[in-house]
């Protein structure tokens, strides 16, 4: 059985893992959207 400062660990880590593939999946459709922008 896990321990619960172990389980928060687990929990803490997902929710980083989360919000970078949130912030790199933003950060990417931003890009594409300026992209056509900067070339006309």
């Amino acid at each position: 059985m896990l321990r619960g400062d172990r389980i928060q660990e687990w929990q803490a880590a997902g929710a980083a893992v989360c919000v970078g593939l949130i912030r790199m999946a933003e950060a990417i459709a931003s890009r594409d959207e300026a992209t056509p922008k900067e070339l006309t």
